[in-house]
């Protein structure tokens, strides 16, 4: 069992995490009318993935965490090459 404080730290991290989400989901909400899609196939397809991408993040992490003690880091060094990927491909370091 989990002590009181590491239990109040866990709900912290995902209400952090629940913000982030609300913010994605914002964005996603205002950029689907702009685009003129339809919205019900959209929240299908979006509602889809994300289903499957959370059961696969959530069985990789335990495996992860279980070999490694903490997935946190390693998820944090993938973010951190994602954001990196992201900058290079749209040449945010070009001069």
């Amino acid at each position: 069992a989990l002590a009181p404080a590491q239990a109040a730290g866990g709900q912290g991290r995902l209400a952090v995490l629940a913000v982030a989400t609300s913010v994605d989901a914002a964005a996603a909400g205002a950029a689907l009318p702009a685009l003129g899609a339809p919205v019900l196939a959209s929240c299908a397809v979006i509602s889809a993935i994300t289903a499957a991408l959370s059961a696969a993040g959530v069985a990789i992490g335990s495996r992860a965490g279980a070999r490694l003690g903490s997935a946190e880091i390693v998820g944090g060094l993938v973010l951190l090459a994602l954001a990196i990927k992201v900058l290079i491909d749209h040449e945010a370091f070009a001069g």
